[in-house]
């Protein structure tokens, strides 16, 4: 399979789309785009700003992202660096507040992907209850 498009929908009623392509010109590179009610966040890949655009002020706010980034610590769009880099910081400067999620984002994160993989797999719309088991 080349390509495959996730749909989710949340306990709060928040939806999310995502949908991975496995040839483009740009390869394994992400484009991420969030929208919002106040807003748009786009972020295309590793070495790219970050850019949001406010609805209400009706502008663009341009984050550099690349500052740090170095070079072959580039997997998954630089998260991984960043990842480290924080848990880093956190230790070295003893602030838990440097590491923004923990186990259990972290293991729900993962079972959100193993649901999307089941539900390719078995061809049908999978849900997923709290404690991470899938219906």
């Amino acid at each position: 399979m080349s390509n495959q498009v996730v749909n989710m929908q949340f306990k709060n009623g928040a939806t999310a789309n995502m949908t991975m392509i496995a040839f483009t010109e740009a390869i394994c590179d992400r484009k991420v785009t969030v929208f919002g009610t106040k807003g748009e966040l786009q972020c295309h890949g590793a070495g790219h700003s970050l850019v949001l655009y406010d609805f209400t002020r009706g502008d663009h706010d341009r984050i550099d992202t690349t500052a740090k980034m170095m070079k072959g610590l580039s997997g998954h769009g630089g998260a991984d660096f960043y990842c480290m880099d924080s848990f880093v910081e956190a230790v070295v400067q003893n602030d838990p507040e440097k590491i923004r999620t923990g186990p259990d984002e972290t293991l729900y994160s993962h079972m959100l992907v193993f649901a999307a993989e089941k539900a390719r797999k078995e061809n049908k719309v999978v849900s997923m209850s709290p404690d991470g088991t899938f219906t």
